[in-house]
């Protein structure tokens, strides 16, 4: 069964509220799940939920808790890594690779010898919004129960 990441404030005591606009498409156009079957949903604090469809709609998906366990899956160690900027594609597999193995946070830099170049503070942000997206899907495709933290673009020096 997919699992998927809900935020903390989306939970209360016997319903999650689904609100990100990618889940809702995935669980209701992709995996064509109706009123009545079962999610495994995970929040920040560790926890993991099985829950039941309750509503469907365009902008939110209502589910009634089931049952409430705290994950087991967790690493005991963090692992944190400085990586330097890479050009092209070569960034977003660094980042999927290591949220895959488990890392706990990617801090990316540039140094006197990274290649790429940004334009602006907002062309910063774009990347690391866009490398978060990378890692919250890899952590979801191999079964994370937590999220690898991107860092904002760092210089070395």
């Amino acid at each position: 069964m997919p699992g998927f990441f809900v935020k903390s404030e989306n939970i209360s005591e016997d319903r999650i509220l689904i609100r990100d606009k990618s889940d809702i498409h995935h669980i209701s156009r992709v995996l064509r799940h109706e009123i009545g079957d079962r999610l495994v949903l995970t929040e920040p604090n560790g926890f993991i939920y099985e829950a039941e469809i309750i509503n469907v709609g365009y902008d939110v998906i209502e589910t009634r808790i089931l049952s409430k366990y705290p994950s087991q899956d967790n690493l005991n160690i963090e692992i944190t890594l400085a990586q330097s900027v890479l050009k092209s594609q070569k960034q977003e597999i660094v980042i999927q690779k290591a949220s895959e193995l488990g890392a706990t946070r990617i801090i990316p830099y540039i140094s006197k010898n990274t290649v790429v170049r940004f334009d602006s503070e907002k062309d910063k942000t774009f990347r690391v919004k866009r490398w978060q997206k990378i890692a919250a899907e890899s952590a979801k495709q191999c079964g994370r129960n937590n999220i690898t933290e991107i860092g904002n673009i760092i210089n070395f020096g």
